[in-house]
């Protein structure tokens, strides 16, 4: 009976093994099915950065991008000019004898948008000379020298070295984003230039300690790069807009003293351009939490940290625009699908308009 029940076993086994391919091969067809729909009827961008993007200790301790290269951000292609500012194509230059120095982290960067989409892009084009073209006396060399993760400590370091390396910079514009007070972002990317770890905060939701596991955690980074439909299934679930603004927040909600001695570096900056005469205005960006629609009594809270930063900023007699207002007209539009803070192109182009008027004046 045993030498009848061998073959049997191993046909029992082979067809086992063939329903088990046949699902395999099913599911990956749906899943390759479901991922095409997703990135055709969805302007979902693709979320990560190259490796090479970053390089060590640009502007004095603070990280910077690669020199002329062309490098990827959310699944787009981005150029970069010797200085490592984001241009529209390699090779470009200005004939503009004046600078304006645009100065931030991501927002201002411009992720998951065409560099002549971005505020930076459209400003450029309404008031810059490229190429060998006209340089007459109203035209600016738009400087986007923007660098994903940077903060606070950061902006004063950038605006140090370019005042070092050029002599045309002429007017300053910081745009803030409410995480900027935050150093999380720029240590973890000095934590990958150095390839290492980055001491990360003990996590709080359920969320974050999933993704504190190292397994989940380069899943996660592999499949965000790659995969429209599991970006899709994730953000439905999680809301990352309100988990970000929510964590960020609480940064403000230490307290008026605390935030005041963290946006210090901003105050040195500020007495550095006037030294200069050299003119700065901080722009802020929301988040996209906060322009949903919100019962009256979650406006006050929600809109604290704009609050505290305008009251430093006026302490300091800088410069200062709020583009939350601005933005909140535009609903959830005015930022990339499901992100929490980054500008879509409809933002961007607010954005601009807000700017191109201020610089006019």
């Amino acid at each position: 009976m045993s030498n009848a029940q061998g073959p049997g076993r191993r046909r029992t086994l082979r067809s086992r093994l063939r329903l088990a391919a046949g699902s395999l091969g099913l599911a990956l067809l749906l899943f390759f099915a479901a991922e095409g729909v997703v990135r055709l009827t969805s302007d979902l961008p693709l979320l990560g950065n190259s490796a090479t993007l970053f390089v060590p200790a640009r502007f004095g301790s603070s990280s910077g991008n690669a020199r002329d290269a062309t490098e990827v951000s959310f699944g787009q292609s981005v150029y970069l000019d010797g200085d490592g500012f984001r241009v529209p194509h390699l090779g470009y230059r200005s004939a503009a004898t004046r600078a304006l120095l645009l100065v931030g982290d991501s927002v201002t960067f411009g992720p998951g948008v065409s560099e002549p989409e971005t505020f930076a892009g459209r400003l450029r084009a309404r008031l810059g000379s490229a190429n060998g073209g006209s340089s007459g006396a109203g035209s600016w060399n738009v400087l986007n020298a923007a660098v994903i993760g940077h903060a606070v400590p950061d902006y004063l370091n950038v605006v140090r070295t370019v005042l070092e390396e050029r002599d045309d910079v002429a007017e300053v514009v910081l745009t803030y984003c409410l995480n900027d007070l935050s150093a999380v972002s720029a240590q973890a990317i000095r934590a990958a230039l150095a390839e290492r770890e980055a001491v990360a905060p003990a996590p709080r939701s359920w969320v974050e300690r999933l993704r504190s596991v190292a397994a989940f955690a380069r899943l996660n980074e592999l499949l965000r790069e790659r995969s429209k439909l599991y970006l899709l299934l994730r953000n439905s679930l999680t809301d990352p807009a309100r988990l970000f603004f929510a964590a960020d927040l609480a940064l403000y909600e230490r307290g008026e003293e605390v935030v005041f001695a963290e946006l210090a570096p901003l105050a040195e900056l500020a007495s550095l351009l006037r030294a200069r005469a050299i003119r700065l205005t901080v722009v802020i960006s929301p988040y996209a939490a906060q322009v949903r629609a919100l019962a009256p009594e979650q406006i006050e809270a929600a809109l604290l940290p704009q609050r505290l930063v305008l009251g430093f900023l006026a302490r300091h007699d800088i410069p200062a625009l709020d583009a939350t207002e601005t933005l909140r007209l535009l609903g959830p539009r005015a930022f990339l699908a499901y992100d929490p803070m980054h500008l879509s192109s409809v933002g961007h182009a607010a954005m601009e308009a807000l700017l191109a008027a201020w610089i006019a004046q």
